[in-house]
């Protein structure tokens, strides 16, 4: 099972509930203090299951795009 979001508080998070496959930016959105650093909305670096991943393309479209076990 995979879930993307943008920012949720700790205890909310999908890493958290049991998720095995997580894809996120930091903080409450791209550009915020705790996301990666240079973030602009396209070909940004993400968060995935704890570990930084350069991605191509917009985050709707990585959302949407990915297969989804």
């Amino acid at each position: 099972m995979r879930h993307s979001h943008r920012s949720l508080p700790h205890q909310l998070r999908p890493q958290d509930r049991g998720f095995q496959d997580v894809v996120w930016h930091r903080c409450g959105g791209i550009g915020q203090a705790s996301d990666y650093w240079g973030n602009t909305d396209f070909n940004d670096t993400y968060e995935r299951n704890g570990k930084y991943e350069k991605s191509e393309g917009c985050f709707t479209e990585i959302e949407l795009l990915e297969p989804n076990p």
